[in-house]
């Protein structure tokens, strides 16, 4: 043992004793990753002002709790789960040459199900680095207080403007909501997307139904949005990122962010009303989607309505457009403008599809066709 590893292993047993070190199948798994943390933490101070270079191994990795505390470069080489068999069984032969055909085979058994034990626990590691670069502080800066300011005035116009234009189609409950909007801060524009990408990974983390795989990519396909609405922070809030923004074009003035956040801005105030109940399509995978795509295009339609009335915004241009050309096309099969809004503002997505499906019409069939255009 060189002199430095000499020094940090005397160093760590005299602060932690030698239990810190205890194997894995002594103390188990989650006391392991808690100890490797606190090992590894304590070598990154150790050598803090030096100019050793640490290199962790995929196997030290996967005793690692939290992926922000890993420092510098990381690059992830993984052979297959095949080939780390394979590779372990070799390593036996050569290390064990007098070894049975049968002692083979049992250790070549004990090392799959122990990979395939570690296996997940790598992917949930490899799932919180994907997802690093959208959690660390922003380095562009911007006056948020200013854009916030402009954004809760210009919020309070466009909720009494929702009153006036679909006040008639909303409940008690939803204008009793929207009176209180107007009475409170219902705006925050936040410097960076940290606390949203943190909140979206533990819940795509937590979820019971999807595979450990199946949670990699999502992980990998989360962004932070310009904004979004109230129910990831249930605080009934809309939130701004205007730092997304920047990153795209930094050279952006505090006038044109106000902008370009105020116009989703009614968008986003018409998801606190327009929340269709979901349909359940546990057994009906084709229709997959078909929650989020009707919602948006019904927001959006009614977004697109208000600003073309006002004179808002004549360049705006959603991603939403086949969206609302669906569910215009679909709300036409029902003459009646009451009935038509009541659906959007207090219908489920079963009954909108139901009362706009006609002989000739299937509003299930042409959401797909909408969908995978």
């Amino acid at each position: 043992m060189g002199t430095i590893e000499y020094e940090l292993k005397q160093m760590l047993v005299k602060k932690y004793g030698s239990a810190l070190f205890e194997n894995i199948t002594k103390v188990g798994m989650n006391k392991v990753k808690e100890n490797f943390t606190i090992m590894y933490n304590e070598i990154l101070n150790y050598l803090s002002n030096s100019n050793k270079t640490i290199v962790l191994d995929v196997t030290q990795l996967r005793f690692i709790n939290d992926a922000k505390i890993i420092k510098g470069e990381f690059v992830a080489l993984r052979p297959s789960l095949q080939t780390c068999v394979s590779q372990s069984r070799e390593r036996f032969i050569q290390n064990n040459p007098q070894a049975t055909a049968e002692q083979i085979q049992e250790y070549t058994q004990k090392r799959t199900n122990i990979l395939h034990q570690l296996n997940p626990i790598m992917n949930e590691l490899l799932a919180q680095v994907d997802v690093l670069p959208d959690i660390k502080d922003s380095k562009v800066s911007f006056d948020n207080v200013a854009i916030q300011d402009f954004l809760l005035e210009n919020a309070r116009k466009y909720l009494e403007i929702i009153k006036n234009e679909y006040g008639t189609f909303m409940s008690s409950e939803q204008i009793q909501f929207l009176n209180q909007l107007l009475m409170t801060n219902c705006v925050e524009v936040n410097l960076n997307g940290k606390d949203y990408s943190l909140n979206q990974a533990n819940e795509i983390n937590d979820s019971p139904n999807i595979t450990s795989f199946e949670k990699l990519e999502e992980l990998r396909k989360l962004n932070v949005p310009l904004a979004h609405g109230g129910r990831v922070f249930a605080d009934n809030k809309i939130h701004f990122y205007p730092s997304v923004l920047l990153a795209a074009n930094p050279n952006l003035s505090t006038a044109e962010l106000k902008q370009k956040c105020d116009e989703v801005l009614i968008h986003e105030l018409l998801h606190f009303f327009i929340r269709p109940e979901s349909l359940d399509i546990t057994n009906m995978p084709e229709l997959k989607g078909i929650n989020n795509f009707t919602t948006e295009g019904l927001v959006d339609m009614c977004a697109r309505d208000i600003q073309q009335k006002y004179g808002l915004f004549s360049h705006y241009n959603s991603e939403y457009g086949s969206n609302v050309i669906f569910v215009r096309e679909a709300l036409s099969n029902i003459s009646s403008l009451s009935e038509r809004m009541q659906f959007v503002f207090n219908g489920s997505i079963e009954q909108i599809y139901q009362q706009t499906s006609t002989a000739m019409y299937n509003s299930y069939q042409q959401f797909i066709s909408a969908r995978d255009k």
